[in-house]
Formats: structure tokens, sequence, C-alpha cells
């Protein structure tokens, strides 16, 4: 026992309690931390996916940019669609119970 008490077991995330084969956590801890990826992985992908497709249509497809659409506004429209679809997975997620 130290001085923040009996620690033991604080942290870890079990999937013992989850259903069989489906490897997700039982804990909330583990659920939170989960759906923490898949928010932050959802805005990453679609905030650089269409900074990549923005630059592959301009070069392979001689698309010029629009007046006022500079790749800090498609970035932005597209890590805010990123954020809309990942607090989606992630609230899913959450209140799996898995059953």
């Amino acid at each position: 026992m130290s001085w923040f008490g009996n620690l033991e077991g604080v942290g870890e995330v079990s999937t013992e309690d989850s259903p069989e084969g489906s490897g997700l956590p039982s804990s909330t801890a583990g659920k939170v931390a989960l759906s923490t990826v898949v928010f932050g992985g959802m805005v990453g992908y679609f905030t650089l996916g269409g900074l990549a497709k923005a630059a592959s249509d301009g070069f392979f497809l001689g698309r010029a940019r629009k007046k006022g659409v500079s790749y800090k506004t498609i970035a932005t429209r597209n890590a805010a669609l990123g954020s809309v679809l990942g607090a989606i997975a992630a609230t899913l997620i959450m209140v799996n119970d898995g059953k």
C-alpha cells in the first residue's frame, strides 16, 4: 500500500467481460481510450486525405484551384467532416454494451 492507497489494477484494460471474440475493452476507461484513438484517427485521415486529393487533382488533372479556396480552407473543411464522423463513431463505441 502506497501513499495514494491501493492502486493495484488501476488503469488496466480487461477484455474478460467483453463478448467472445469482440476484442473490445469492457471497462469505461478502455472504451474512452478506444474512442479517443478512433476520433483522432478519423480527423487526421479526413484532413490529410482531402489535402492529398486536392494536390493530386491539381497536379494530375490540371485543375486550377478556385479563387479563395486555399489548402488551409480545404484542411479546415475536411477536419470538420472528420470530427463529425469521428464523434459519431466514438459515441457508438461508448454506448455499445456488447450485446
